[in-house]
């Protein structure tokens, strides 16, 4: 497993898979269900998803002020020994007309979403939780496997579809 920090080391770019803006510049950037990658404020300077990826794990997380841009869909597989979660703490996440796919939970600080027409896919096979934080989603898809529970918690506006892809999970509120 490797972890990868948001770092500025002169690309000239904002681009998620350009290894000159990760760590050291020259280890590669996160591009498998192994990796995990954090944008934490060591550069706060935007991030474009400027491809399909798949990662282990994505946490914007305080300290970060800039704009992540999904200008493509994102898996965030927990399949490579990553947690397959994606918090979103600080900064502003545009979805744009991406489908981000989680394996693990969703966590949302208030008010870090513009939506797009974006999606966000709960694709788990265990047990999921989306911790709201007073946001708004596009469209919202539920395609847990396996009898389990997805459990949202908090306020969420789904302003486009709520679709259930399986039959075999649960859906529980809480307030939060």
């Amino acid at each position: 497993m490797v972890a990868y920090t948001w770092t500025d080391n002169g690309s000239g770019n904002d681009n998620f898979a350009d290894q000159q803006n990760w760590n050291d510049g020259s280890s590669g950037y996160p591009d498998s269900n192994a990796d995990s990658a954090e944008l934490d404020g060591t550069w706060t300077g935007n991030c474009d998803l400027d491809a399909v990826l798949t990662i282990g794990a994505l946490s914007i997380s305080a300290g970060y002020s800039g704009v992540f841009n999904a200008n493509n869909n994102l898996t965030i597989d927990d399949a490579g020994g990553e947690t397959g979660d994606f918090i979103i703490a600080a900064g502003t996440f545009h979805g744009q007309a991406a489908t981000i796919n989680v394996d693990g939970d969703v966590t949302l600080t208030d008010d870090t979403i513009t939506k797009g027409t974006s999606t966000i896919n709960m694709s788990g096979v265990a047990n999921q939780e989306i911790i709201a934080g007073n946001n708004s989603l596009n469209n919202l898809t539920i395609s847990n496997t396996g009898g389990n529970t997805v459990n949202i918690k908090g306020d969420l506006d789904v302003g486009g579809n709520l679709h259930f892809s399986s039959a075999d999970v649960t859906i529980t509120f809480e307030s939060g």
